[in-house]
């Protein structure tokens, strides 16, 4: 599986969490799931990023 290797070095998240993102979206919703989770924990993890680990100014 080499999703998580490209997908993850292209958004900055770790490799793990977009095999488990596949791995749970391909369990949720098959096919189709495991095509659209990456993005969403992509996203969460901008957002968790810009909303929690950046220090405010």
């Amino acid at each position: 599986m080499l999703d998580p290797l490209l997908v993850g070095s292209s958004v900055q998240v770790k490799p793990l969490y977009q095999l488990l993102a596949v791995l749970g979206g391909t369990q949720l919703l098959g096919i189709v799931g495991a095509v659209i989770a990456p993005p969403w924990v992509a996203g969460m993890a901008v957002l968790l990023e810009n909303l929690y680990l950046k220090p405010k100014i």
